[in-house]
């Protein structure tokens, strides 16, 4: 998945997210500046979501 983001910013620099993904982007980032978030890593993200999902 990385590497086709990076081609796609490649090929398109001019590229701009949606304006509603720009907005879940822009609440993440809050969320996560304010400390109410955390990063996981990507093995214990999928571990989360599997929980979620099943």
């Amino acid at each position: 998945m990385e590497a086709r983001w990076d081609d796609l910013c490649r090929l398109h620099p001019s590229l701009e997210p949606l304006d509603w993904h720009r907005g879940i982007l822009e609440e993440r980032e809050r969320s996560f500046q304010a400390g109410s978030d955390a990063l996981l890593d990507w093995e214990e993200a999928k571990r989360v979501i599997r929980e979620r999902i099943a």
